[in-house]
């Protein structure tokens, strides 16, 4: 009883301080951050807490927002003063904390940058930033897109609504906080090189499935991207002779156009022994068995790591 006495009382400064519509917004942020949480399984309690807190400064108009954070001595900066209406969030990090108690740095984290973003932001950090954007009653162009999205991919919906941000401020020409900037280009970076990784994953299994076809056998997949330049991956197979080592390339070659992969460089059809296409992030060796006994290299490639190409549903034999 003594702990539902003093929550009332939080949320009836909270109320006090805030206003009652505004209050009824957190309430809906927190159902919407509530049920992103159950999707993602974050900590609920935890996101309870910071959707309840995230507007706790915004407290009066933007002028008066910052007059308290002056007071309060709250540390602001030169992009903070350049964008009055975001300093709301330093204000609320520093009332959640030294009036309603929050101790947790990951909720106070989520207060802070609930509006701008930033780089790197935690998995509650995106939640309750999307949650605020999405909650019911919000209703502007883009918000339907991005409340959709948020259900399917996170990060996804959060470049959404980050770019529907910077479009806004940029066709009202106010400016632009450099922790917007800096959370739409680190998940923008990310995002690309996650369709990179998927692109890669497609083309490997393109190559094995297009060498196994004409039974290339002992096959060899080595990452060798955290020691070499060269390519990210090595792909090396055998071919019962020259002529086999011949139909496995031609083969990989037209599959990989097929889906309008053009080969970066190819050599070694002459003699056939041992035939290379290079695909700029992955490279094919194909060896008849004397040539890849002679050069052997999997010992030269030794501190690559090793993928077990049955992860791509090819049976591999020796």
């Amino acid at each position: 009883m003594v702990y539902i006495d003093k929550m009332n009382n939080k949320i009836k400064d909270l109320i006090s301080d805030i206003g009652i519509d505004r209050y009824n917004h957190s309430l809906r942020v927190i159902e919407t951050a509530v049920d992103l949480g159950k999707i993602y399984n974050a900590d609920i309690k935890k996101v309870k807490e910071a959707a309840l807190y995230h507007d706790c400064g915004k407290i009066g108009n933007t002028d008066e927002v910052m007059k308290i954070s002056i007071e309060k001595n709250i540390k602001l900066t030169e992009e903070d003063k350049k964008s009055p209406e975001v300093v709301h969030t330093k204000l609320g990090a520093y009332l959640a904390k030294y009036k309603y108690h929050v101790t947790d740095e990951d909720v106070l984290n989520a207060i802070k940058y609930h509006t701008t973003g930033r780089a790197d932001m935690s998995f509650l950090e995106k939640i309750i930033y999307i949650a605020d954007y999405t909650e019911p009653k919000r209703d502007f162009p883009g918000v339907k897109k991005v409340r959709e999205e948020s259900k399917k991919n996170l990060d996804k919906s959060i470049l959404t609504a980050l770019k529907n941000t910077i479009n806004y401020l940029k066709s009202k020409n106010e400016y632009i906080h450099k922790d917007t900037i800096n959370a739409y280009n680190f998940i923008n970076e990310n995002r690309r090189s996650d369709i990179l990784k998927e692109n890669t994953q497609k083309d490997l299994k393109t190559l094995l499935e297009a060498a196994s076809d004409k039974k290339a056998y002992n096959f060899k997949l080595i990452d060798i991207s955290k020691i070499s330049s060269i390519a990210d991956y090595f792909l090396i197979c055998s071919a019962g002779n020259t002529k086999q080592a011949e139909a496995i390339a031609d083969n990989i070659v037209e599959k990989m156009s097929e889906k309008k992969i053009k080969i970066n460089h190819k050599e070694g059809y002459r003699s056939g022994k041992w035939i290379l296409l290079d695909y700029n992030h992955i490279v094919v060796h194909i060896f008849v068995k004397e040539e890849r006994d002679k050069y052997n290299l999997e010992k030269i490639w030794l501190d690559g790591k090793d993928i077990d190409v049955e992860n791509f549903g090819i049976e591999n034999w020796s």
